[in-house]
């Protein structure tokens, strides 16, 4: 079993947040890594052909005759080395870790015994500060201290590194003025970034974590597909004993109003297999429920409303004499604080005060809930004296369901989200031949990794069934409605249909049904607005279906030709089975919908040349790329090009000559990229380093494929069609220098250029029309004529204070420009404005300009305490104080850059802002800056010992000071608030209010509505009821709708959907929990 609490807390953690430190600034990006050493005697003499092991594997190997002895392919972990040879006592090493893609130095002593005793155990060494072996930037941090962090996803650690900047992106941070996704993701060696997105979409666990890296610098020729940098989890495997941990944590006792219903379980076990030596297994579970998610600081002051059943049902006697009933639904608060609206006045105002009978929720959504579930596992057994497999399975899965908003009254336009995904791995290090000082092995990893999505309206059982589960888990299958008889995943005969505009063939599940289109029926939603998209009946929304399967292979022959050459010689292949679609449920304009089959493969050679001060690594990469796509000779044209044939639909010759005649296959796209990494010391104390590479990635699918398959005859000019470029391209320099001023205090400075050359950009480029050769279209199309530049430096700094205190500070400049920012930025700015010069649309920028996610300044940190079990022993204040740690971690950024348009009140958002008719450019692009953002987390732990069983009681505290981060801002204003918009979306309804009270001779002189006359008069009188509930709700209950109450009313609809705290970032959250492990 462990050893105790104290010892564990007071030197365990302490070490795990000293590796953070130490090893923060080392790069990492495989599973395995290399030990070497010397074996000597007490008076440093060399002892040749002694036997080196790490225990509970089978790694071995023999000293040389000058004591010399290394060990390749190590997967990563902590081990013990252990030293032995006739005559001597056995020595071990304990506490040596192994980090991916580094060469630990592990030298031990024997001493003479003419009697065998038990081995002694030596002090181990720590890990170099300055490791001579550091030919790139980067940052690694131990998987044991990031389960003690203040996070919940392994991705959060990386951005407390330099170089690695968060973009408020769903695609993922930015590495070094990148864009996000251009980095690639690896599990356990295996590559997950996904073929369709171009981001990562399945995760590791924190609980099953062994080591996070991200390299920022020069790449290995063995990493594919990346063109800024490479993210690399490595997962636990099991260790020489039976070992487990259990957590559990919530937000619950803290109330509504900070409590957004957050819980989260965590499990894991794992060890070596009875019986049989050397095969371990580990295995790991997550589950976490959330009832709503994160909202803006000063959210749980707004009012938000749901429907709790019927509140009247209103008849109503048309012209022809038929009586019509509308059902009026009951509108409870849900969100906000109770007890502001309503009044005594009468009984329908006294409900609305006690909100009839519901508790209001505070930060809480209504069905905005959120499920994730990881599990983890893995086999590694160890063979030979270097040979090991390894078999790793993760699933991620994810089911959410979103707060309706506007279309609370009409469940048919409730919508969720079920994603999943899978992914096997088999890693295989296979020594074939060693001997003292080489060695010859053969690594392969394959992998198989499948994502798969759904999203779009849920059926009414699934709706009525999971609107509020217990802890925020729903461990049913959600249901979706609307999809009956659409495949999943779509097949090649839905294409066929969308190409052909088959009539009789599905294309969109609910194609034209008008008698589904949304609709607002009256005043039927809290505030009494005529309009404001308060749908009530029709389910006219969008859907997504992706089916991704990725099947990968890398080979790779390692050749340690001498102790000082070690050659590289490999090859990767990539295919992927993909079928996505995308659509509104009832039409076609913007869809995306594609199945392809598309591959990669590549080639790469190095040479490491190690000549101990120096290290030299020389190698050449090769990548091919085929998306395997079809893009139509004028882009917007396929059944509507002349020479498509009338009988594509149903005839397969016909079809197959049409796609000859319309179509153009993509083509094989090449890339040679050379690459140079070079570390040397400069003193004892100061290393320095220099990386130069060419680095390259295929285009994401949503960007390559966007409208490939659209026909102008059912989208229009303002779609976006991908073609078949080439891939996008980094050239990189970078040097670096490391200088540990003392064991306590380490300095790592870095500064880069990187030339982006082929980026993704869409342009406005000139078509003739195939239909009308006398026309000329002007087309959104996807292109490579982007161009760009990056230059940064990244500081780090590393600093200990005895053994109670370590902290960690690092400070990244960069200036990120280019002419494109993302593919979309010039679409969504100047291409929406006509040139008075030349009086066609504004060209875009010839210079670069500041990209998207540029951050200027970006300062984080992580600060780690604690204190021993000895600590004041004897005194009150030890008592409390003993086995207490805590974790700190901090930042403070620059905002995001974004362009100012033309204010025309259309309440466009940014940053990365979205397509919009009226988003004229104000200024040049990205000229404006949102304000800096500044967060400090931490978590406190209390440590205890009950038997053979170490509890940790601990405070998780987000956001500890309550800042209030503005995140956003309309385009228009740059502000949080625009008079403009407020006044383009109620003005409307105080005049369609007017207009409907004058016809019913309820509209007063002062501009108050008297809904004490009854409702005969009304034209509606579901609107006069719905009125009169409205005024009791924000007025005083006495019937009289006046300005100043319809204000309040309108007013509160504008602040609940279009409010300041739409742009907040999160305040502060607490959760408390507790964690045992044996």
């Amino acid at each position: 079993m462990r050893a105790a609490f104290g010892r564990l807390l007071a030197s365990g953690l302490a070490v795990a947040a000293a590796l953070l430190l130490a090893a923060a600034s080392l790069a990492a990006q495989q599973t395995t890594g290399k030990i070497e050493g010397s074996v000597t005697d007490q008076q440093g003499g060399p002892v040749a052909n002694a036997q080196v092991t790490i225990v509970g594997t089978s790694f071995g190997a023999l000293t040389n005759d000058k004591g010399y002895y290394f060990i390749n392919n190590v997967p990563l972990g902590t081990y013990t080395v252990r030293a032995r040879f006739i005559g001597y006592t056995a020595a071990e090493v304990p506490g040596v870790r192994v980090q991916g893609g580094f060469t630990l130095t592990v030298n031990i002593k024997l001493t003479p015994s003419a009697v065998a005793i038990g081995p002694v155990t030596v002090e181990a060494a720590a890990n170099p500060i300055v490791p001579r072996d550091k030919v790139t930037s980067g940052a690694t941090v131990a998987g044991d201290l990031v389960a003690h962090l203040p996070v919940d996803d392994v991705r959060q650690v990386l951005t407390f590194q330099p170089g690695v900047v968060e973009s408020g992106s769903a695609a993922g941070v930015s590495i070094r003025g990148g864009r996000p996704g251009e980095a690639n993701v690896y599990i356990d060696g295996a590559p997950v970034r996904g073929t369709n997105s171009g981001s990562q979409r399945i995760t590791v666990s924190t609980n099953a974590l062994e080591e996070a890296s991200v390299t920022t610098g020069a790449l290995g020729v063995e990493f594919s597909d990346a063109q800024s940098g490479v993210i690399s989890y490595t997962t636990k495997a099991g260790g020489e004993k039976i070992s487990g941990s259990f957590s559990g944590e919530t937000d619950e006792p803290f109330g509504n109003a900070m409590s957004v219903g957050f819980n989260r379980f965590e499990g894991s076990l794992g060890g070596p297999v009875p019986s049989v030596k050397n095969l371990r297994w580990f295995g790991s579970a997550v589950v976490q429920g959330q009832a709503s998610d994160f909202r803006g600081k000063d959210a749980d002051t707004v009012a938000r409303f749901t429907v709790a059943g019927i509140d009247a049902i209103v008849p109503d006697t048309t012209a022809d004499g038929n009586v019509t009933q509308t059902v009026l639904p009951r509108f409870v608060q849900y969100s906000g604080q109770c007890g502001q609206l309503g009044s005594g006045a009468n009984p329908t105002a006294q409900a609305i005060q006690s909100n009839y009978g519901f508790d209001c929720q505070g930060r809480r959504l209504a069905m905005n809930w959120t499920t994730q579930i990881q599990l983890q596992g893995n086999l590694q057994y160890t063979y030979g004296s270097g040979s090991s497999i390894r078999f790793t399975g993760v699933a991620n899965g994810t089911q959410q369901r979103f707060n309706p908003g506007r279309n609370l009254a009409d469940p048919a336009l409730f919508q969720g989200q079920h994603t999943w995904q899978r992914l096997g791995v088999l890693n295989w290090n296979h020594q074939l031949t060693r001997s003292a000082e080489r060695a010859l092995s053969v690594n392969l990893n394959l992998s198989w990794g499948r994502d798969r999505s759904i999203q779009g309206p849920l059926d009414p059982t699934t709706d009525i069934e999971t609107r509020d589960p217990k802890l925020g888990l729903e461990f049913g299958t959600l249901k979706f409605a609307g999809f009956g008889g659409f495949p999943f995943p779509i097949t090649d005969q839905i294409i066929r249909n969308i190409r052909t505009n088959n009539p009789a063939g599905l294309r969109v599940p609910l194609l034209n049904r008008a008698d589904l289109t949304n609709s607002q029926t009256g005043r039927l939603n809290p505030y009494g607005l005529q309009a404001g998209s308060f749908f009530t009946s029709g389910m006219d929304v969008t859907g997504t279906l992706l089916s991704e399967t990725r099947y990968i292979g890398r080979l790779v022959v390692d050749w340690q030709a001498n102790r000082y050459h070690r050659f590289t010689l490999g090859g990767d292949a990539k295919k992927t089975d993909l079928a996505y679609w995308s659509s509104g449920m009832l039409r076609q304009i913007f869809m995306d919908a594609y199945v392809v089959h598309p591959v990669q493969y590549g080639l790469f050679a190095s040479d490491r040349l190690d000549l101990g001060d120096v290290v030299l690594e020389l190698g050449l990469r090769w990548d091919y790329f085929n998306p395997k796509a079809l893009f139509s000779n004028t882009p917007g044209f396929i059944f509507g090009d002349p020479g498509w044939s009338a009988d594509a639909a149903t005839n397969d010759a016909a079809y197959a000559s049409s796609l000859a005649r319309v179509f153009t296959p993509s083509v094989g796209h090449r890339a040679l990229s050379p690459r140079l990494r070079v570390s040397f010391p400069v003193t004892e104390k100061t290393g320095f380093r220099l990386s130069y590479s060419h680095q390259v990635q295929t285009p994401e699918f949503t960007t390559l494929l966007s409208g490939s398959n659209n026909d102008l005859f059912f989208t229009n000019t303002n779609d976006t069609f991908g073609r078949d470029v080439r891939f996008g391209k980094t050239i990189l320099f970078e040097f670096g220098v490391r200088h540990a001023f003392s064991q306590d205090l380490v300095l790592d400075v870095s500064a880069y250029n990187k030339d982006k050359v082929s980026d993704l950009a869409y342009r406005i480029l000139p078509f003739v029309n195939p239909a009308q050769a006398s026309e000329t279209l002007s087309v959104n199309v996807l292109t490579n004529g982007d161009f760009g530049n990056s230059k940064g430096v990244d500081f780090k700094l590393d600093y200990r204070l005895s053994n109670y205190v370590n902290a960690s500070i690092a400070y990244t400049f960069q200036v990120a420009k280019n002419t494109g920012s993302d593919p979309t930025t010039y679409l969504n700015t100047f291409a929406r404005q006509v040139s008075a010069l030349t009086g066609d649309r504004t060209l875009p920028p010839e210079q670069a300009q500041p990209t998207d996610d540029n951050r200027t300044h970006n300062i984080v940190g992580a600060m780690a305490l604690s204190l021993p079990n000895d600590w004041r022993k004897g005194t009150t204040l030890g008592a409390i104080g003993r086995n207490v740690s805590a974790f700190v971690t901090f930042y403070a950024r620059t905002g995001l850059p974004y362009t100012l348009l033309v204010n025309n009140g259309d309440g466009q958002t940014v940053p990365h802002l979205s397509f919009g008719l009226g988003g004229r450019a104000f200024e040049n692009l990205n000229a404006s800056v949102l304000p800096w953002t500044r967060n400090v987390d931490v978590r406190l732990n209390k440590g205890f010992r009950v038997g053979r069983v170490d509890w940790t009681m601990y405070a998780d505290i987000r956001n500890i000071f309550n800042f209030t981060n503005v995140e956003g801002a309309y385009a228009e204003t740059g502000d949080v608030t625009s008079s403009l918009l407020k006044d383009k979306t109620l003005s409307p309804e105080r005049t369609n209010l007017a207009s409907e009270a004058t016809k019913a001779s309820a509209l007063t002189s002062d501009g108050s509505v008297d809904l004490t006359l009854g409702c005969a008069s009304w034209g509606i009188k579901a609107n006069c009821e719905s009125l009169k509930r409205v005024e009791a709700r924000f007025g005083n209950g006495d019937g009289i709708y006046t300005p100043a109450e319809q204000r309040r009313a309108l007013n509160s609809f504008y602040n609940s959907f279009l409010g300041p705290q739409r742009f907040n970032g999160q305040p502060r959250h607490i959760r408390v929990g507790v964690e045992l492990n044996f």
